[in-house]
């Protein structure tokens, strides 16, 4: 199944790159997390590393692991790679018009962060005549895990926005398995399946010690389930697995669904997805 998905977006992804001629880059915001790291590698198969140009914009936050998993990626990708600290720019915000004030507030400066990151990206694109490329993914766009026009949502396509996080793991086990080990492309510190002790957990890095808000197998399977009217298959789920009783299971099926009801219009606005 994850080798037709893998077939249909770089199908796709050679078809978009062909329609926006004269535009000739991918512009890619390179984070260190898996998201942009498949992302990354599905775009070098379908138009070629020469056409990729990615960039990591740290900010305090992000940890000296991810950088450097963002430059390990490009690297082993072949493609152009940058690197642009946005502290300075988050400090002259501070000095905007009382922003500092509200800079205060966690949530604001964490949207500032992910909002600056979409804009330079864009910025970027305009500069070396190309386009911006989407690394949301299916589970975060559904709940609204992303800020309106950060670099998770600006792009013109959105080449994994039809794949859960679990089918993201998946693809990244998928790519690597076409290189020996020592040439993955995608660091390994970011597949959950090999368990390894320098697993990196899922992070938009936008405070001190951030986790994603998800455990990905059975939220997912949720979601799915919310999203695409599916038929829960309980003997599969096993939900006492994930969970300590049945009320439990319940609170989080109530919780992921007010999350998608109050995010749709942030969902309509996200950019042209690939569906696989």
């Amino acid at each position: 199944m994850i080798e037709y998905k893998y077939a249909k977006i770089i199908t796709e992804l050679k078809k978009f790159y062909n329609s926006i001629k004269p535009l000739d880059k991918f512009i890619i915001g390179l984070s260190g997390g898996i998201d942009s790291a498949v992302v990354a590698a599905l775009c070098v198969a379908a138009i070629g590393k020469e056409n990729i140009i990615t960039y990591n914009l740290p900010s305090k936050f992000n940890s000296t692991i991810t950088k450097n998993n963002a430059k390990y990626i490009a690297e082993r990708l072949g493609v152009q790679y940058n690197i642009t600290y946005i502290e300075n720019l988050i400090n002259a915000f501070k000095d905007v018009y009382g922003l500092g004030k509200s800079l205060e507030n966690e949530k604001h400066l964490e949207n500032l962060q992910a909002r600056l990151r979409g804009i330079l990206l864009q910025e970027f694109a305009a500069a070396n005549n190309g386009v911006c490329i989407c690394c949301g993914n299916k589970t975060e766009n559904a709940v609204g895990y992303f800020t309106f026009m950060d670099a998770s949502m600006v792009g013109a396509i959105s080449p994994i926005g039809d794949l859960y996080k679990t089918e993201v793991f998946e693809m990244a086990e998928y790519i690597n398995s076409e290189f020996m080990e020592e040439s993955w492309p995608i660091p390994g510190n970011l597949i959950p399946s090999l368990n390894r002790v320098d697993y990196v957990y899922p992070s938009a890095e936008l405070s001190e010690n951030q986790k994603d808000p998800f455990n990905y197998g059975p939220d997912d399977f949720i979601i799915k389930w919310l999203t695409e009217n599916d038929i829960l298959d309980w003997d599969t789920f096993q939900y006492q697995q994930h969970f300590d009783d049945i009320e439990d299971f319940k609170k989080r099926i109530h919780y992921l669904d007010r999350l998608i009801e109050k995010n749709r219009w942030k969902v309509k606005r996200l950019p042209p997805i690939i569906k696989c």
